[in-house]
């Protein structure tokens, strides 16, 4: 996690040192007295914004919010007296936020942000009421120094383990495997049950439904989809209902390309993915949430599962050209959709070379 913040440092162009380290939450010392450092309201913030007193809550309910993590990452910039305090805090802050980032993309999406000052929708060391000059001890870190420079802190709880096991999610690309051999499954335990009980594939039958009934019903099934996906990566609810959102719309314009544009299949894809994808960024940007977390569950949605399921069905009534057809158009759509996610990233992140 230092190398990640180190070259997120370097990238922003600052002058400024840092510092961090990691310690057991349980070494955290609170002291609910920090609370009235709130109630003087000398930020502006108190009884105003939802992450600060008392609207976020108790000290005593905070405090046990941190014990649900088992360790906690301390970043510190150390800055001179002579710049902006208010720009410095907020730089700092925003390096926390892209490493937490970070450390979602890697699987670990379940993660407690404390900001240097409020910031956003996180709260800060005075509403936790944790004792900065403890927290700076247990680290090797200067809390209060004489020289001349402000020092910021801030904070990342995660958990280490994850019911006893270590997070094996370190990619993008495995998730989406992962998601495809649900898919695939899926489409094979189908076709297994077809042949069963001798049913065969069938064309859907027309409903008559006006253009916008269809948007309103696409929009509702997709993102009720998508929403289930992320729930099923373990993302927060709330990253899986804007997740949802965001999928809604990229699979319903996917749809209606085909349907009223008559685009091939695997064109539509791409432009759904590559929606899919700027919209994360954007998503991203306004509220921090990795790109990783949000698209994946967008595009999985879009693998064309009845191409599947055809092909296995054909192929097992050995009726090959067909099969080789519906598997031929299946794979097209499903390398569209990362090449739609590439192109959006290469479109909204300007460091995408640095990416591994």
């Amino acid at each position: 996690m230092e190398e990640v913040f180190y070259g997120l440092h370097q990238r922003s162009k600052k002058t400024w040192v840092f510092k961090c380290g990691i310690m057991d939450t349980q070494k955290l010392v609170f002291k609910p007295e920090y609370r009235k450092f709130c109630e003087e309201n000398q930020c502006g913030c108190y009884n105003v914004n939802p992450a600060c007193p008392p609207e976020c809550g108790t000290v005593e309910s905070m405090k046990q919010r941190v014990f649900a993590y088992e360790k906690a990452l301390i970043l510190q910039t150390i800055q001179n007296k002579d710049m902006d305090y208010k720009m410095a805090k907020l730089a700092h802050n925003k390096l926390t936020e892209q490493l937490a980032s970070k450390i979602m993309e890697s699987g670990n999406t379940d993660l407690l942000i404390m900001s240097a000052g409020p910031y956003r929708h996180y709260s800060c060391l005075s509403a936790y009421c944790v004792d900065a000059q403890e927290m700076a001890d247990a680290v090797g870190m200067t809390c209060w120094g004489t020289d001349d420079k402000i020092r910021y802190f801030s904070q990342i709880y995660f958990m280490e383990t994850y019911n006893g096991k270590h997070l094996h999610m370190r990619s993008g690309m495995e998730r989406l495997t992962y998601a495809l051999i649900i898919v695939l499954v899926a489409t094979m335990s189908a076709w297994i049950m077809a042949m069963l009980l001798h049913l065969q594939p069938v064309d859907f039958i027309k409903i008559r439904m006006s253009a916008a009934m269809w948007i309103l019903t696409r929009l509702a099934a997709s993102f009720f989809g998508v929403f289930g996906f992320s729930i099923m990566f373990n993302s927060p609810v709330r990253i899986a209902c804007s997740t949802a959102v965001l999928g809604a719309i990229a699979n319903t314009l996917r749809l209606e390309l085909v349907d009223l544009v008559a685009l091939p299949p695997a064109v539509a894809a791409f432009i759904g993915a590559l929606t899919a994808g700027l919209l994360a960024s954007l998503l991203k940007n306004k509220v921090g949430y990795p790109r990783i977390s949000v698209t994946v569950p967008s595009i999985v949605v879009m693998v064309p599962g009845l191409y599947l399921y055809r092909g296995f069905y054909n192929l097992g009534i050995m009726s090959l050209s067909v099969s080789a057809s519906w598997f031929a158009a299946a794979l097209l759509i499903i390398a569209s959709l990362p090449l739609g996610l590439i192109f959006a990233r290469i479109l909204t992140d300007k460091t995408f070379r640095y990416c591994t």
